[in-house]
């Protein structure tokens, strides 16, 4: 299990600082009704567009099922909750055939990422990582399937659980 924190990114990050590309609260009053009004035209036509996007999925060789839960209501925590399932090939694996600790936190971070993806509809980055406890080894030719969850959602970030 792991728990990872996500954060929101613009689809232009040329500048390496996030800090910088977060947008200010402006007070009220601070813009005129004119610039309010385009403002709300720009964003639902860029609410239509994120309506489109159907699923964010990882690389074809690192997916065998992603799906959201059927039937869940549309952006609920059942709607963006994601699986992945592989198949633990020798060469993710140490001698003694067990799979890298590396490896399967790799999987975990792809995961949690379409769970945080699928859930607030943009860009996502890793931001930081609470804990990942391994309870048993992983052996070559196994299948792994991990499910991710969001458990908390701020503004600017959440948490994804991977089980």
């Amino acid at each position: 299990s792991a728990v990872l924190w996500y954060v929101a990114v613009p689809n232009d990050s040329s500048s390496g600082d996030l800090r910088a590309q977060q947008v200010p609260q402006l007070p009220p009053g601070a813009l005129s009704e004119e610039v309010r009004a385009a403002g709300r035209v720009r964003y639902q036509q860029q609410k239509s567009e994120r309506s489109e996007i159907t699923q964010v999925l990882p690389p074809p060789d690192q997916l065998h099922a992603l799906q959201p839960v059927a039937g869940a209501p549309k952006h609920s925590v059942k709607a963006s909750q994601s699986s992945l399932q592989h198949v633990v090939l020798p060469s993710e694996c140490f001698a003694d055939k067990i799979a890298h600790g590396g490896t399967i936190m790799k999987l975990m971070d792809t995961v949690a990422g379409g769970t945080a993806v699928r859930h607030c509809r943009s860009p996502v980055v890793t931001a930081s990582l609470d804990a990942i406890n391994f309870h048993a080894p992983i052996r070559s030719g196994e299948l792994v399937t991990l499910t991710g969850h969001v458990t908390h959602t701020s503004r600017r970030s959440m948490e994804v659980e991977v089980l």
